[in-house]
């Protein structure tokens, strides 16, 4: 283990664990300069994308994916 503390996790359909830490989700994520500030409120919504994505495709990374959800709900 990283001995990183974990925000959240979930699993994708099929069945990969993912885990989000809480220095990612705070440091690059919600980074206004370069991450998405934008999604502070809407772990929920992300989190549920991964688990039940309406479409995916691969990353530019190996090994990685990008999951996509249509009709999130913004509040």
């Amino acid at each position: 283990m990283t001995g990183r503390p974990i925000l959240a996790e979930t699993a994708t359909r099929n069945g990969v664990r993912v885990v989000l830490f809480e220095d990612t989700w705070l440091r690059h994520v919600l980074d206004p300069r370069s991450g998405h500030a934008e999604l502070e409120s809407h772990l929920q919504a992300v989190l549920g994308t991964v688990s039940a994505p309406d479409h995916r495709e691969p990353d530019g990374w190996p090994d990685r994916e990008r999951f996509f959800k249509r009709d999130v709900p913004t509040e």
